[in-house]
């Protein structure tokens, strides 16, 4: 078979995803520092190893992407920064080739899986509305978080976003390999 070197770091990137979907999920929703920081850095260096200046530019700028696109679900306390920060060191991974397909699986993978809970705990309707009154809330108010439905509410229905960043990191890998 014909390995190329951005097979090897989509691969990394599939396991670097799955590993912080297992943290996640095993120590309730936190993902460790050490892990996503010394991941993303060993995505960049990579990176930077195997294809030269241009892939570690390439590696820094999605990397830098991802983190500033996701700060903003952070901002807006719908998605923790340990996510953030994995979602980062993934991107560091797949740098700018597959940077959007990557953000693109995750959160098709996270929507599923938000879909799939919220069926499972029966509250559709009620998601629904939450959903709107957040897209009015902006609206009206700009991008700020909303006073009361966010992660930290009382009402929150969280999920291991970490668990999609996994499958969406897979996802990738496949799809990646499957277009040679």
């Amino acid at each position: 078979m014909d390995y190329r070197p951005d097979d090897v770091c989509l691969a990394l990137a599939a396991i670097v995803g799955v590993a912080g979907g297992v943290f996640d999920l095993r120590s309730s929703h936190r993902i460790p520092n050490y892990f996503t920081y010394s991941s993303a850095a060993c995505g960049i260096v990579l990176r930077g190893v195997l294809g030269g200046w241009r892939d570690l530019l390439s590696a820094l700028a999605a990397a830098m992407i991802t983190f500033f696109l996701m700060a903003i679900f952070y901002r807006l306390h719908a998605m923790g920064g340990g996510d953030v920060k994995l979602m980062t060191a993934v991107a560091a991974f797949a740098a700018m080739n597959h940077v959007f397909l990557e953000m693109f699986c995750t959160a098709l993978a996270g929507g599923l899986i938000a879909l799939g809970i919220i069926l499972w705990k029966r509250q559709l309707g009620k998601r629904l509305t939450n959903v709107f009154l957040i897209l009015m809330h902006h609206f009206h108010g700009g991008i700020t978080p909303h006073p009361e439905l966010s992660l930290d509410g009382p009402d929150a229905l969280t999920m291991p976003y970490g668990t999609a960043i996994a499958v969406g990191s897979m996802a990738v890998l496949v799809i990646a390999r499957g277009l040679k």
